[in-house]
């Protein structure tokens, strides 16, 4: 049986309809991602809102959300069983013509061997079908660059060694790995906190080739600060996802073009910012206490 979306929640205006009453603070958290397919450049139709939980109240908000969202009792289950969720994020696309909803629990592993990241993700649409996917955290040098770049479709093998044997990568980076309900890794992705513009990527060049990425979107696709790079690992079609947060001050626009634009802007002020430290940046390392910005960076966290 399909499920009625409230509202108008066929497209990410309507889903900005939606959250923009809840973004009640000085400032609002959106993440929006690019996907790149041979010969195809996807920039509309993807929104991710982040709000950190603090109080008994903030999860309050989540629950009035995933009621405005129509979301499945298994959903709300979910939320609810999720134990200590740092922040959590809705999302809202379009798949297959399809509005598809999405939540994320973001948590921390209590155990030394946990401490890293981790996430549960959680889809459903309106015929009432339900996913679930586990994202994990492990840094560069916890585990070996070959175990990651075995599962990299072979048309990217080689750029992927590129972006992971940057030093910088290396020294303080790592990968977000995804599995579905089975178990069986079909996305990874690279956690680039700094955010630089994809354009400065090693072997993105060879990327933008090997998919035909047309020339008149290059230079858009170049000038994105990417916060994760995302790979498709399943058989099928080749495909590429880009991610960047951003934060916004004051009114949120109320629909998706104004909404990228101000994201985008954040993401390039947060960039350049983060430039003057980076090379000095190791996992564990809290920062200059003078610099409260930087001591706020996250480096396994998806969106922040």
């Amino acid at each position: 049986m399909e499920r009625e979306l409230r509202g108008t929640l066929n497209d990410v205006n309507g889903f900005l309809s939606l959250i923009r009453p809840y973004c009640t603070g000085d400032k609002a958290r959106f993440e929006i991602s690019w996907t790149l397919r041979p010969g195809c450049f996807e920039k509309y139709g993807r929104l991710n809102y982040w709000m950190d939980l603090h109080s008994i109240a903030d999860g309050e908000v989540v629950k009035f959300i995933l009621n405005d969202l129509n979301a499945p009792q298994q959903i709300k289950n979910a939320f609810e069983q999720f134990t200590g969720p740092l922040c959590v994020g809705f999302g809202f696309a379009t798949t297959g013509g399809w509005p598809v909803l999405r939540l994320y629990l973001h948590g921390r592993g209590r155990k030394a061997h946990e401490r890293a990241g981790y996430y549960e993700a959680w889809r459903w649409d309106p015929h009432g079908t339900v996913k679930k996917h586990v994202y994990t955290f492990q840094f560069h040098s916890d585990i070996t660059g070959s175990a990651v770049s075995g599962s990299i479709p072979a048309v990217f093998t080689d750029a992927f060694n590129k972006m992971t044997g940057n030093e910088r990568f290396k020294q303080t980076s790592g990968y977000w790995i995804r599995k579905d309900a089975a178990g069986i890794t079909d996305n990874i992705y690279l956690a680039l906190p700094w955010m630089p513009p994809v354009g400065q990527l090693p072997g993105i060049d060879q990327v933008l080739n090997d998919l035909n990425i047309p020339d008149c979107f290059r230079r858009q696709v170049a000038e994105f600060p990417v916060r994760n790079f995302g790979y498709k690992i399943k058989n099928g079609t080749p495909e590429i996802t880009i991610y960047t947060p951003g934060e916004i001050f004051g009114e949120i626009p109320d629909n998706e073009a104004e909404l990228q634009y101000a994201v985008l802007k954040a993401a390039n002020e947060a960039n350049a910012y983060l430039e003057l430290f980076a090379d000095a940046l190791q996992p564990g390392v809290t920062g200059n206490q003078s610099q409260p910005s930087f001591a706020q960076v996250s480096w396994d966290g998806f969106s922040k």
